[in-house]
């Protein structure tokens, strides 16, 4: 694979008709507007955090399935947290990706321990393309600067907040594998990335 095509969407109808190889929802996306990526775009990876009562279940959707079981561990106020960690870390390999999942504030739940065993797998995997998803609803104090740091470096880290919430938001990111923030978003429009291969 030479090419890996992302989309950060709010909606499945803002994904482009060249179906990317992955997209990522925000954090309280409904299940209908995953259904209906799904359905649109059969062979795409599909992550996000799906609002179910008052807890978010991650999903990282792939070939007719959720590949990952994992739920909002913290609470933040709006949600409820599931209190602990899933049962086996949510990273999934397909063809040449690894992709593991954190959602929002998780990235620092249990003293950071599962944002950094979430990392840790990403790093070792044999598959060229690491890619790091954080569906989020996060304020602008979340990932501050144009490096999001060398402790989530070795992959590309795709952060696709919402708009719903907060006044003043962290805008949705893509990062290179050094943490740089390549492409960032300005108001609410999706993000649509082509990433050259690994080297």
């Amino acid at each position: 694979m030479k090419i890996v095509a992302i989309s950060l969407v709010l909606r499945a109808d803002e994904i482009p008709a060249d179906s990317p190889n992955l997209i990522v929802f925000p954090e309280g996306i409904s299940w209908n507007q995953i259904h209906l990526a799904v359905a649109r775009h059969p062979n795409a990876a599909i992550v996000g955090g799906a609002l179910e009562g008052r807890r978010i279940h991650a999903v990282l959707w792939h070939a007719g399935a959720n590949r990952i079981d994992y739920w909002k561990i913290e609470d933040d106020g709006r949600t409820d947290g599931f209190g602990k960690s899933p049962p086996a870390l949510p990273v999934y390999e397909f063809d040449d990706i690894c992709v593991g999942v954190v959602i929002c504030m998780d990235i620092n739940a249990v003293f950071g321990s599962f944002c950094r065993a979430v990392v840790e797998r990403i790093g070792s995997s044999q598959h060229p393309w690491k890619f790091l998803c954080v569906p989020a609803n996060m304020g602008s104090y979340w990932f501050e600067g144009s490096n999001i740091g060398v402790h989530l470096a070795g992959m590309h880290v795709i952060a696709c907040n919402h708009t719903n919430f907060h006044q003043v938001r962290c805008a949705s990111f893509v990062t290179n594998t050094a943490g740089n923030k390549i492409h960032i978003q300005q108001g609410d429009e999706p993000i649509n990335v082509k990433l050259p291969g690994p080297v």
